[in-house]
């Protein structure tokens, strides 16, 4: 692969990662936007499934990085949310309407028992 070639494909990668964020950020984006909180049907189990097996595909340190600077960006935009946009938030919670754990921290200690796990056997 030649200099060029490579140029461009890492420019694909970089907007690849920039769409991946864009979409990961649509869900927030979409209530702030709509100043209240859909219905929305996301099945975390699912997306995980779906996720790991491009995350196995890496080198463990991108993929740790990856996991990090997603995490990093997801508790960012948590922190940006409105004090209305947070109740709303969490009423629709409450009420089973929707899925999305604002704190952060209890999402990532199930993967982080996982990789525990992995290493130890």
């Amino acid at each position: 692969m030649g200099i060029g070639s490579y140029e461009l494909g890492m420019k694909r990668l970089t907007q690849r990662r920039e769409d991946a964020k864009a979409r990961r950020k649509t869900l927030p984006w979409r209530w702030t936007a709509a100043g209240a909180v859909d219905d929305s049907p996301l099945d975390p189990d699912m997306i995980n499934d779906s996720v790991a097996p491009i995350l196995a595909a890496l080198e463990p340190r991108a993929a740790a990085e990856l996991c990090l600077r997603a995490a990093a960006e997801a508790d960012a935009e948590v922190a940006a949310l409105s004090p209305a946009m947070t109740a709303a938030i969490e009423q629709a919670m409450a009420e089973g309407r929707v899925f999305m754990r604002l704190d952060r921290g209890l999402h990532r200690a199930g993967h982080l028992a996982d990789i525990e796990r992995a290493l130890s056997g």
